[in-house]
């Protein structure tokens, strides 16, 4: 049977009695290993590495106490969607994923959307942290030891300021870039 290219972007992935997911899962021989405990650990650090530590710095100057909304109405929308999420894992008994749950309703092209949307959120999230990472380690070198990486190895290629766009190619942030690629070989590792 011939498809048309609206069929072929809107199709889904059968749910069965193990999910979409779970159908996949023995395909590949992965198997779980993460309990629930890790995953809200998971959860909860990069919610306190990018959330906290980094946007705090950033957003108490310019919008003072007024921040303390914006985290209230943060955690009412994480809220929401974790209710979303549990209606979602009911209705469609799959992995738990944005992605599979998309694959299951709307189509495969919206899921593949969804998983860029999803690699982007995560890109920019790890970003964020290993940046402020980089900031904490080395105020943490200056008062423990005395000493600092130096301005060349801890400061960004290009800045952005009021008067424009700076190029500094000499310089290059190298302690996100270490931490990056530590989590890199985690992940390529495994996760136990």
């Amino acid at each position: 049977m011939n498809q048309t290219l609206v069929q072929k972007l809107t199709r889904t992935k059968p749910v069965g009695s193990g999910g979409a997911a779970a159908e996949s899962l023995h395909d590949t021989g992965l198997s779980r290993s993460i309990g629930l405990f890790s995953l809200t650990m998971i959860g909860v650090g990069a919610t306190i590495g990018t959330g906290i530590f980094f946007t705090m710095v950033e957003a108490v100057p310019k919008a003072g106490p007024s921040v303390i909304l914006s985290f209230l109405l943060a955690a009412l929308t994480a809220g929401l969607t974790a209710l979303c999420y549990a209606e979602l894992s009911f209705r469609i008994p799959a992995s738990g994923s944005a992605y599979s749950f998309a694959y299951s309703t709307v189509g495969e092209f919206l899921a593949f959307i969804v998983a860029f949307c999803l690699l982007l959120e995560y890109g920019l999230a790890a970003s964020a942290t290993a940046i402020g990472w980089s900031d904490y380690l080395n105020n943490f070198l200056i008062n423990a030891f005395g000493w600092q990486i130096p301005e060349a190895l801890r400061s960004p290629m290009i800045v952005s300021t009021a008067e424009g766009t700076i190029y500094n190619l000499n310089h290059f942030n190298l302690p996100p870039m270490i931490l990056v690629a530590l989590c890199c070989i985690l992940l390529i590792r495994g996760t136990k």
